[in-house]
């Protein structure tokens, strides 16, 4: 299973997703919880699509609404973006 779930801050994320991992046999499956901290670059989201089995919290699409909010740079292009979102639907990956 390959699960991304973007959202908000306070959706509910990752309860949504730590209800899934409690209810799902995840094997060998990661649970990624992305945050602010992160690097939100093009090659950390290339790096996070090349997990076999995941679950994760927030995603590249994040990258272009959260620097307007919080009034910081945007580390990702709408290109790179766009290249991210096909990337994930080719591996099969759910957003």
């Amino acid at each position: 299973m390959k699960l991304i779930l973007t959202g908000h801050d306070y959706a509910g994320k990752s309860t949504v997703l730590t209800n899934i991992w409690d209810t799902v046999d995840t094997g060998k499956m990661s649970y990624l919880h992305l945050s602010y901290r992160e690097p939100t670059n093009r090659e950390f989201y290339n790096h996070t699509l090349e997990y076999s089995n995941f679950l994760m919290d927030r995603c590249f699409l994040d990258e272009l609404i959260y620097p307007r909010v919080f009034g910081r740079e945007q580390n990702i292009t709408e290109q790179d973006a766009a290249e991210l979102l096909k990337d994930a639907y080719d591996r099969g990956i759910t957003i």
